[in-house]
């Protein structure tokens, strides 16, 4: 790549999205806040925003969302977080269903 990849409707793709191209078996569901549903239908590729797909997640499986978030609120250590820090940040970052779904469960984080 070049460093700005690919365009979608006249916007650049960089590595930092990290996005598959639509291939038979592979997902097409793309986590992002950048592109427009509108602008990635013609590519087959539905867009959800990161919030959704983890509440998916723990609705399919709470107890492995719950350890994976622990081991990684575990591996934070330069600073170390609390599990209501940790939920604290996911706030922040616009995982306020994520943050719902797991708050009666923070003792597992």
């Amino acid at each position: 790549m070049n460093g700005s990849g690919p365009c979608l409707n006249g916007a650049a793709i960089s590595i930092r999205h990290a996005w598959r191209a639509p291939v038979p078996g592979w997902t097409r569901r793309f986590l992002t806040r950048d592109f427009p549903s509108a602008a990635l239908e013609p590519y087959g590729i539905d867009a959800q925003h990161p919030d959704a797909f983890v509440a998916h997640l723990i609705d399919l499986d709470a107890a492995s969302v719950c350890a994976a978030v622990r081991s990684q609120r575990e591996s934070l250590q330069h600073p170390s977080y609390s599990a209501r820090e940790l939920l604290d940040t996911f706030r922040s970052l616009e995982l306020a269903t994520t943050v719902a779904a797991l708050e009666p469960m923070q003792d597992l984080l």
